[in-house]
């Protein structure tokens, strides 16, 4: 079992660093943000803000699985060309990046939790939402609960279900416990620990902690979270919302498009050319997209 345990991390540890690769030239373009830590119930929370503080807010919300030099290639472009019509807020969850990890399992509740609490604190009102995969998902969940204080909701390739394609939670439901036992084991190198942290939990290199015990925890949000299946809030949803996906997408597989669109009262459906952050990497199109449907075409 040990052995077993031990193969399966290292394919796991190469297809990371083949993916980390392959990503290295993401968008050379790089635009201002400025960093900020706030504290929300009790944890360090970073964010960053981008824009003039006299535009419209916009609120966006990250996805996971991915490290910190890559987020920090992809979303500060994502942020800067969003910053020519918005004041950006970008709010890094609680266990991913430079935020503080929570000290137990968080919910989708308790994430919702921090959300109003983060939009509240810094007194944040009617914003634009835009949410990536996860934070697609987790948008979506906070606009079932406050429908009134979000103005638009813009979703790219959002996991709020797996119906139909259950060998990704089966997938899912398997590497979250196998995450939690490697941190925890004393046969598995630091060396694989930590890279599994950083390219996971998206957490700085400087920044990881020398027990790495400590994000065994944040394994458990796969099962407890992650792949929670919460199309039952969508209907909730009477805000007016762009759904993008992109029709290379097999993170959140494209054949949830479909299944997924058809949940929201009020939703708009843009299929594009590309993968799973289709909506990032097509920054200027989900800008006009979004000022389109505030009747506002960019410029005016």
């Amino acid at each position: 079992m040990k052995k077993r345990i031990f193969v399966i991390v290292a394919v796991l540890t190469v297809l990371f660093v083949l993916w980390n690769l392959k990503t290295q030239n993401d968008s050379s373009v790089r635009f201002e943000v400025e960093s900020h830590n706030v504290e929300i119930n009790g944890l360090k929370v970073h964010y960053a803000t981008a824009g003039n503080p006299q535009n419209p807010p916009l609120v966006l919300l990250h996805g996971i699985g991915s490290s910190f030099e890559r987020f920090n290639r992809r979303v500060p472009r994502f942020m800067g060309v969003l910053s020519k019509e918005f004041y950006v807020y970008a709010p890094e969850h609680p266990g991913f990046f430079r935020s503080q990890v929570p000290p137990t399992t968080w919910t989708m509740s308790n994430y919702n939790e921090y959300v109003e609490a983060f939009i509240n604190q810094l007194e944040i009102k009617n914003p634009v939402i835009v949410g990536q995969s996860f934070g697609g998902k987790l948008a979506a969940y906070y606009t079932s609960q406050h429908p009134d204080k979000v103005k638009l909701l813009v979703l790219g390739a959002p996991s709020i279900t797996f119906k139909d394609i259950p060998i990704y939670e089966k997938l899912y439901r398997f590497l979250g416990p196998l995450a939690s036992r490697v941190t925890k084991t004393k046969y598995i190198p630091i060396v694989i620990k930590r890279f599994i942290v950083e390219n996971t939990l998206g957490i700085p290199k400087e920044l990881v902690e020398l027990d790495i015990t400590r994000y065994a925890i944040m394994a458990d949000f796969v099962n407890k979270t992650a792949i929670v299946d919460n199309s039952d809030v969508v209907p909730l949803i009477n805000t007016k919302t762009i759904l993008i996906w992109g029709k290379l997408d097999y993170i959140v597989y494209f054949k949830q498009t479909r299944i997924v669109s058809k949940l929201f009262p009020n939703v708009e459906l843009h299929e594009l050319d590309g993968g799973h952050t289709v909506m990032m990497d097509r920054a200027e199109t989900t800008l006009k997209f979004i000022m389109e449907n505030l009747g506002k075409p960019q410029g005016d």
